[in-house]
């Protein structure tokens, strides 16, 4: 297991920019004062350490507060790249996932075939009505209120 004394030696975390640059190499593709660009498959910023790899905001959590974090760590922007310390909070799975963009960029609302608009949101696996509407700005008003309040800070409204 990675400790906060070894990511120090190699690693250092800039909290502001977010930014990872390396310290020691741990491999000759390593040069001292590179930053951490190598990413996973899903955008996140990634760095092998001792032979494992790691996801950058969780070593930048790591870093900061000198555990791994218990859960998740959300990106509040939604951005996978953006490590800045202000950027990044520890949260549960279903928390993470509360605050995700959808890939279509219309979250909690769908045209109806009677031309109607739907608002519904999903809490703790039940999904909820929240009614019909003639547009899709009042039901997106009544789903971003049900995200207020169902989910708070972790809401995500497009």
């Amino acid at each position: 297991m990675l400790t906060t004394e070894r990511l120090r030696e190699v690693l250092h975390y800039d909290p502001l920019a977010g930014l990872l640059t390396w310290k020691k190499p741990t491999s000759n593709r390593v040069k001292v004062g590179s930053v951490v660009k190598c990413r996973d498959t899903h955008g996140y910023p990634i760095a092998r350490i001792d032979g494992t790899l790691y996801l950058a905001h969780r070593l930048a959590f790591l870093y900061m507060v000198g555990r791994f974090p218990k859960h998740d760590i959300d990106h509040v922007d939604g951005n996978r790249a953006n490590n800045a310390w202000a950027n990044l909070r520890e949260a549960t799975r279903q928390e993470n996932h509360r605050n995700r963009t959808p890939k279509n960029g219309v979250k909690g609302i769908q045209l109806m075939a009677n031309g109607k608009w739907r608002a519904r949101i999903t809490v703790s696996r039940q999904g909820i009505h929240l009614g019909c509407f003639s547009n899709s700005d009042d039901a997106m008003a009544a789903y971003a209120k049900a995200a207020d309040k169902y989910f708070g800070a972790f809401s995500r409204i497009p």
